[in-house]
């Protein structure tokens, strides 16, 4: 635990299972930080409530806070695994937020990495996929924290057992129709023919080792050939930009289309191959992952793509406006300029701040309306949650 950074406050995901009961009890003897543990109730089967409640019964006998996430709405009948996943983490994070607590701690453990490892080897994945889950990583702007991937399942079972805790078993765990419980029957089997899971582990510290090397490089590779602006475009000098290794310029491809475009998610390997290629040829102008790439000399733009984002509107209390601008102040009615808005206002002095701007991007910028009409321009600052990209922008001076 020694290796995670010190907090006053943390929270601690809870689904009842053994890795997470274990993980919670941990968390309590370590005495470090005061506890809130969280149990998202995904209300896909007809227990989930019951066992919410039975999680929360046993978080009080230890006299930890306890709150139950309920995910609200429509549930999917297909890719039912990760929509969860990706709403746990939403719902997981959106809470820690509310509360100022920037550290949640999850109870993955030594197999689930394995499972991980396998899953995205069966994808055919790089270097970055195969080296797994990360011990401390940014999500939603909250630090998830694994301090258990090293640690087998049987010790955390044990470590129940040894305290006469009990641990809720899901049942979907043991469903063959969903992927993970195929890996995890594929995993057995390779631990039982001699390829433990300490072997796997050691396997994916070095892929981890050569990625951190490759994202070095790739950063280097950025800072040279590439330059950021404020309103959230790119400049590259392509025949320096394409002279790089392959796997380098593929890896500043992904991370620049991910800041550009606002995804959460990276482009498929196979459009970033094709693009690659493109750029080396004869070109002009292309689309790719909500972004527009074209060429003026040797220089190429890459911005957002005025069509992909004319539907983004921002009210209420929100701030992140099209996965990319973080906004200051009271945010009210924003959408972006479109060819509509710019008719308007590019003869005043709006228009005229906005005119040394890349036409594509003037369209793309947040404004505050007022029906139809452009009250101002949105203040905020550009971020991504593409670590290559968050760390170049950082250290980017801003034109």
């Amino acid at each position: 635990m020694a290796d995670f950074p010190a907090a006053d406050r943390i929270a601690v995901a809870v689904s009842g299972g053994a890795d997470s009961m274990a993980l919670l009890l941990l968390l309590k003897e370590w005495g470090r930080a005061s506890l809130v543990a969280l149990t998202v109730d995904h209300g896909l089967r007809e227990d989930s409530a019951a066992e919410s409640a039975k999680v929360k019964e046993w978080c009080t006998v230890e006299g930890i806070f306890h709150e139950i996430l309920v995910w609200e709405g429509e549930k999917p009948t297909s890719n039912i695994h990760e929509l969860a996943r990706e709403a746990r983490y939403s719902l997981m994070t959106a809470y820690c937020k509310s509360q100022n607590i920037s550290q949640l701690f999850l109870g993955h453990h030594l197999q689930d990495q394995a499972e991980t490892f396998l899953i995205r080897l069966a994808r055919g994945s790089g270097v970055q996929g195969l080296k797994g889950m990360a011990a401390i990583r940014e999500h939603n702007g909250i630090l998830l924290c694994r301090p258990l991937l090293k640690v087998p399942p049987e010790r955390l079972k044990a470590t129940l057992t040894a305290r006469k805790k009990s641990w809720i078993d899901d049942p979907s765990n043991h469903n063959l129709k969903y992927t993970r419980t195929k890996m995890r029957q594929l995993a057995g089997i390779l631990r039982d023919s001699g390829v433990a899971f300490e072997r796997i582990s050691h396997a994916m510290d070095n892929l981890s080792r050569s990625d951190n090397a490759l994202e070095h490089y790739a950063l280097s590779h950025l800072q040279a050939t590439a330059h950021a602006y404020a309103q959230g475009y790119v400049h590259i000098f392509l025949p320096d930009f394409l002279k790089s290794p392959q796997e380098i310029t593929l890896r500043c491809l992904r991370s620049l289309l991910m800041a550009v475009s606002g995804n959460t998610k990276p482009p498929r390997l196979e459009n970033l191959l094709e693009l690659e290629k493109t750029l080396q040829k004869s070109f002009v102008k292309r689309t790719l992952h909500g972004c527009l790439l074209y060429l003026t000399g040797d220089t190429l733009t890459l911005c957002r793509e005025p069509a992909s984002c004319m539907k983004n509107t921002l009210k209420g209390a929100e701030t992140l406006w099209d996965g990319r601008f973080l906004l200051n102040g009271t945010v009210e009615n924003i959408k972006p300029l479109g060819t509509l808005g710019w008719q308007r206002i590019n003869k005043t002095e709006m228009g005229k701040a906005l005119r040394p701007l890349p036409y594509p991007v003037r369209l793309t910028m947040p404004c505050v309306w007022d029906n139809d009409t452009v009250v101002s321009m949105a203040s905020g600052v550009w971020v991504t949650q593409d670590a290559l990209a968050r760390n170049w922008l950082a250290h980017s001076k801003f034109s």
